[in-house]
């Protein structure tokens, strides 16, 4: 659950191939829900701790070192958005990552992150 009213969009090309689209959610209720949906795969996104970052530059950064890596087929992680994750941390490790960024039941504003979507609303994910 999170206030419609805070909620705000962006789109970025990362390169011919791909877009990053980013919603950030406020005043969100749900966090732990929302954090077992991603363990059990049932979200197709990355959800990312807002509180913690200082600029968006750094997620379209590591959105495109994901994409790079899975063309390449480097990833250390399974999927895009858990590579994403990994990028962000300055010691790539997945764990390390997860837990520094990732939410958790006192995250109260959410980054959500999705590779070539089209027309996904947010809604039907969360």
């Amino acid at each position: 659950v999170y206030s419609k009213s805070s909620q705000k969009k962006m789109d970025f090309v990362l390169d011919e191939n791909n877009t990053l689209h980013v919603e950030l959610l406020s005043e969100i209720s749900n966090g732990g829900d929302l954090l077992k949906k991603v363990i059990q795969s049932k979200i197709s996104c990355c959800l990312i701790n807002a509180e913690l970052l200082v600029d968006l530059f750094h997620v379209k950064i590591a959105a495109l070192k994901a994409v790079q890596s899975e063309k390449r087929q480097q990833m250390r992680a399974k999927a895009v958005t858990t590579e994403i994750m990994c990028n962000l941390a300055s010691s790539g490790n997945i764990s390390t990552s997860l837990k520094q960024f990732g939410l958790d039941n006192e995250t109260k504003q959410l980054l959500v992150v999705f590779i070539n979507t089209t027309n996904q609303d947010i809604e039907t994910v969360l």
